[in-house]
């Protein structure tokens, strides 16, 4: 995102980890270090001790990953949009131990044997696999963009941090050592079953394990950091702007987790042990605190007093700590709910020194702030209220949690690549985005789930000019975010709108779970939506999509160049999660480009109708959604029913308000799903802007925190940032912030409200602590 921020200020402090979780919702691996070598990095930089394929690395674990032969080129991976370079290095295994070949492994052996650059989102990948091992640091890796650090997830590795580590970081995550702030454009950075130690360095007070300034299409996954007792900090959020931090143990320390700058971001399935400080909340605009779990820690919550975002915090387990959560900020906005602590003794929410909520052991629904319909509106003293949660969201009574897969106990006889002709039913794979793959991929994936094996697709762009169907069965993971591409006449009429990649057949009950995928379209194609998802599962999580992206232009495989939005209507619809459909979207962005990236230089000036449209009304998990720049909504709710959403953040297309060519609606067509603008005054050029979430009728929608963010350098300010057309039954929205917007949200009646002039301000400007339909 191309976003103007003044940062506040810069803390150093965070810490997270986490014992290994599967996408099962209720199932447990936990994992430790085996340590086989010990090599301390001087972190220089020479092409020549770069490890280019499995056969250059060595190993002994029988996990899975590092095991698959990507020698072959005709099975391995392909990055098809590196121009005249043919062998860059995707793929990349690090000998046990081997610290310098680590960060050679970040930096080296880039486009025609040169420098990586930092700065790519999915046109230059590496992908790192680390042997169980430790990996002695004495000063800072840069963790560049487009990379994933991929540990043995059957033994996960160490990075440690020397008795005489230079610096005050362990890991930068999406900086490199020329940039002292900045992460909104520093996409597509993942870290996965790894340990970060830092206890051999704990004569350093200020030093952090972890800064996180990354952008969208960032994750943690299966991480755990161990720091002294009482110093350091595990993860430092400073500037950026990414969707989901997560999965991750913390142990010991000083500060768990400093979020001190990053825009918004849901604090997802994070455990703290034995911190001083679990979460230090110091800046920042949206903060949701899902399925935390808090052991031995004297204070799991603060918030300071110069700090002003909305946070809540829901479906927590407090054990042997402090007070909760504590306000040094006297005026803020914040909800409880589900809070479960083991003892009645200890406050629950403190606020400038006032106790608000003690003397229970289970804290229901507290709201502290902005209520519409509330007088005064600023509420300081309410009671906490009995939950109301559907039981198809609330099984049991919370929501569930489901992560990505790392399979540790599978060996290469449980996966297929689906590349590799031997293994696949005999259908051959290009991904080089020209051969059009759409029916060999289609047979591939047939055979992976026939055999109930994971399905391994290497990196590349895999056109497809049919639809693919993702059938029931399906483990998918890609490599580096491996990409689909729709092409044709198939995806051309929006008239008849449909889809390029579907999970699932309307009406069916199955399983599929899908990780590290990026879909998209490489031409213009008003008819195609991207990915729709029409299968349910039997229990939450059965159909799941973890830590992938959908996207409309920008990057160099898409052939999208557009000056003119009237002209051009790039895509009918992101994604699709249709009425039959169930589905678990942890950590997903769909993302029409405000900018070209990668190398490309093709405009980015175009209009797609909308982003995220759910129908679906059996159970939907939105555990971290980002949508940015359609044209109609970021998101629609449709008749939509029984939906859960942690934190959304969208964002106002660029070339509506004073610097449309054509005014909104135009030139789509509105169905009856999606917002006409009819309530908009032909004079008031702020009005007919992207909507952030438009509401359609239904029933049970639960969203705890909203980050949509308009920007008046770009089209001026916009009137409503959220639109009711037909007010959901039964609902509770939570936490809407805006930025650079008049109204926070237009009710049916033709009621605005939520404007900062009006006492809902806050967060970025606008902000709404609790609208309930209930």
């Amino acid at each position: 995102m191309l976003l103007q921020w003044i940062v506040s200020a810069l803390v150093l402090t965070l810490a997270s980890a986490l014992p290994l979780r599967h996408h099962t919702v209720h199932t447990w691996e936990t994992f430790t270090n085996t340590t086989t070598a010990n090599t301390t990095a001087t972190n220089t930089t020479t092409n020549d001790t770069v490890p280019v394929s499995l056969a250059a690395a060595t190993t002994t674990s029988d996990w899975w990953f590092p095991n698959i032969d990507l020698s072959n080129p005709d099975y391995g991976n392909s990055a098809p949009n590196l121009g005249d370079d043919n062998s860059y290095p995707v793929y990349v295994a690090v000998e046990s131990g081997d610290a310098n070949g680590l960060v050679n492994a970040i930096i080296s052996n880039g486009p025609n044997n040169g420098q990586r650059y930092n700065g790519y989102l999915a046109a230059q990948p590496r992908v790192i696999y680390l042997a169980p091992g430790t990996y002695e640091l004495n000063s800072t890796l840069f963790l560049y963009t487009d990379t994933v650090i991929i540990g043995d997830a059957s033994s996960p590795p160490t990075i440690s941090a020397s008795s005489d580590f230079n610096g005050t970081e362990l890991i930068c995550g999406g900086q490199d050592d020329s940039e002292a702030v900045g992460g909104e454009l520093k996409f597509s950075t993942m870290v996965k079953n790894v340990i970060l130690d830092t206890r051999a360095n704990s004569g350093a007070s200020n030093f952090t394990a972890l800064s996180w300034r990354v952008a969208q299409n960032s994750a943690l996954v299966n991480v755990e950091i161990n720091l002294p007792q009482s110093v350091h900090t595990g993860i430092s959020l400073g500037q950026g702007s990414t969707v989901q931090v997560g999965d991750t143990t913390i142990r010991f320390g000083n500060i768990g987790l400093a979020y001190t700058g990053m825009q918004q971001a849901t604090l997802k399935n994070m455990t703290f042990e034995d911190c001083t400080i679990a979460i230090d909340i110091s800046g920042g605009f949206t903060v949701n605190i899902f399925a935390a779990t808090f052991n031995t820690v004297g204070s799991p919550i603060i918030l300071e007093q110069q700090a002003g975002p909305w946070i809540s915090v829901i479906d927590a387990t407090s054990i042997n700590s402090g007070t909760f959560f504590t306000s040094n900020n006297p005026y803020p906005n914040f909800m409880l709910e589900n809070i479960v602590t083991d003892n009645a003794q200890s406050d629950v929410a403190v606020v400038s020194g006032v106790t608000k909520v003690s003397g229970q052991t289970h804290t229901g629904t507290y709201v502290f702030g902005n209520v519409y319909g509330a007088d005064p509106i600023y509420q300081t003293n309410g009671a906490p209220s009995t939950i109301s949660r559907p039981a198809q969201l609330a099984p049991g009574g919370s929501y569930p949690v489901a992560s990505a897969n790392q399979y540790p106990d599978a060996t290469v006889s449980d996966v297929i690549n689906l590349k590799d002709t031997t293994q696949n039913g005999g259908f051959a794979l290009k991904g080089d985005g020209v051969t059009d793959d759409g029916a060999a991929l289609q047979n591939a994936l047939d055979n992976a789930a026939s055999q109930n094996k994971i399905a391994f697709l290497p990196f590349g762009v895999y056109r497809t000019e049919v639809t693919i169907t993702i059938p029931a069965g399906t483990e998918l993971v890609g490599n580096g975010w491996s990409t689909i591409s729709g092409y044709g006449s198939n995806f051309a009429d929006s008239s008849n709108p449909t889809p390029v990649v579907e999970v699932g057949a309307p009406g069916e009950t199955g399983t599929a779970h899908i990780q590290d995928i990026r879909f998209t379209v490489g031409e213009e194609l008003p008819g195609a939506i991207v990915l729709r998802v029409n299968m349910a599962g039997t229990n939450p999580g059965d159909v799941s999509i973890h830590n992938s992206l959908i996207t409309i232009g920008g990057t160099p495989d898409s052939t999208i160049d557009c000056t003119d939005p009237a002209t051009c209507q790039s895509t009918y619809l992101g994604l699709h999660l249709a009425a039959t459909s169930s589905a678990y979207i942890d950590n997903v962005w769909v993302w029409v480009a405000d900018h070209y990236t990668d190398g490309s230089t093709r405009q980015t000036d175009s209009s797609a109708k909308g982003g995220v449209l759910v129908e679906a009304t059996q159970g939907t998990w939105l555990a971290g959604l980002a949508a940015e720049h359609f044209w109609l909504y970021n998101v629609a709710y449709n008749n939509a029913a029984n939906v859960f959403m942690s934190l959304l953040q969208t964002e106002t297309n660029y070339f509506q308000g004073t610097n449309a060519q054509v005014i909104t609606p135009s030139p789509w067509t509105p169905t009856a799903s999606d917002p006409d603008f009819s309530w908009c005054d032909s004079s008031d050029a702020d009005c007919p802007k992207t909507v952030a979430q438009y509401y359609n009728g239904g029933s049970g929608l639960r969203t705890y925190a909203s980050a949509s963010w308009n920007f008046d350098s770009y089209g001026g300010g916009q009137t409503y940032m959220n639109v009711m057309s037909d007010e959901p039954a039964d609902s509770l929205i939570y936490g809407l912030c805006a930025h650079d917007t008049t109204y926070a949200m237009l009710l049916p009646n033709g009621t605005a409200f939520g404007s900062a002039d009006d006492g809902f301000s806050g967060s970025w400007g606008n902000l709404v602590a609790e609208l309930d339909t209930t």
